[in-house]
């Protein structure tokens, strides 16, 4: 945990429902006085990043840092105070800090327009746009790392082919900006896509579906809820398909979901990530050969945010969503 106290930027508040309970930051900092509240749950630990400069005096809850119950230092950088801590919460200040000038960062890259399926022979061309608006913006259309090497934005930047286009802003005196990324796929409706069906009842783990009838069924460009119409809550999908794969290799597929989902390849199950709980993703590795392979993916939800994403990567690339070019309907 490394909180970045940049600008003017005075609190940030988070939390994150992990698999072991709710992790806890909420930091101020006002005046040169740098506070820090952590709660972890039972059995983790973490690593935290005090700011902190050769004059700042550190303290947990009133007493020194260092002397505190479950608190370890594990050593001093330039601007920052390392510990180890362990499940628990905590109250940390950092008295007298400043804030080293800093460099400002590059806005980063808009682009314009973004996600967009296609049909083929359909021309589109993406603009970009950064500020300073004399940055100069770097762009890679195979997912790679858009680094000062790769192509520089120059006009519209035509869309042939399905493309994971990724964007940085450069200027010199500025920190790179951060990265945009935008999936153009271009697709056939008679040949790509999933099929879907929609379960109804009071599920609290993903059914036994051969003891349910669906209630709906349809086809979807891809394994998403965007544009379906759906319940609000009490209700479970299954979507069927095939995955084409270019190349053999060792993938890792990944779900995102509220509440579970399961993820399988060939009738193999890859990622297990049944059960009520709020967005949380689950993966799964699978070495698989060229050609296309049965995907199904099943999900339910019981109440709350309706969440379900699919993400594959190989060792060597980025993690993507599922591309809709390389979801088909038949083997």
């Amino acid at each position: 945990m490394k909180p970045e106290v940049t600008g003017d930027l005075e609190w940030v508040e988070a939390q994150y429902h992990s698999i072991r309970g709710p992790i806890q930051s909420e930091w101020k900092f006002k005046q040169n006085e740098f506070e820090w509240r952590i709660a972890l749950p039972p059995n983790t630990s973490a690593t935290i990043y005090i700011p902190a400069d050769a004059q700042s005096v550190l303290a947990e809850s009133g007493k020194p840092a260092e002397e505190a119950a479950g608190v370890r230092l594990l050593r001093r950088e330039q601007d920052r105070a390392v510990f180890a801590i362990e499940s628990g919460s905590y109250f940390f200040t950092s008295s007298h800090y400043q804030i080293a000038p800093q460099q400002p960062f590059a806005g980063t890259p808009v682009l314009s327009p973004k996600d967009t399926l296609l049909h083929h022979g359909t021309n589109l061309a993406v603009t970009m746009a950064a500020k300073p608006a004399d940055a100069a913006i770097h762009y890679t259309l195979d997912g790679s790392e858009p680094d000062q090497t790769a192509a520089l934005y120059q006009g519209p930047v035509p869309i042939t082919s399905s493309a994971l286009l990724q964007a940085k802003a450069y200027k010199a005196g500025f920190h790179s900006s951060a990265k945009a990324s935008a999936v153009y796929e271009f697709i056939d409706p008679q040949e790509n896509g999933v099929t879907w069906e929609l379960y109804e009842g009071a599920f609290v783990k993903l059914p036994d579906f051969k003891k349910h009838t669906p209630v709906k069924s349809g086809h979807a460009q891809q394994i998403d809820l965007a544009g379906l119409d759906l319940p609000v809550h009490n209700f479970a999908m299954v979507f069927s398909g095939f995955l084409e794969i270019t190349e053999q290799d060792e993938y890792t597929f990944y779900t995102s979901s509220n509440d579970g989902s399961r993820l399988y390849i060939n009738d193999r199950l890859i990622v297990n990530n049944d059960g009520e709980h709020g967005t949380m993703d689950k993966s799964g590795t699978v070495r698989l050969p060229a050609g296309r392979h049965r995907i199904q993916v099943t999900y339910f939800q019981s109440g709350g945010s309706k969440v379900l994403k699919v993400f594959y990567k190989q060792p060597a690339t980025l993690r993507r969503p599922l591309p809709a070019s390389k979801l088909f309907w038949h083997p």
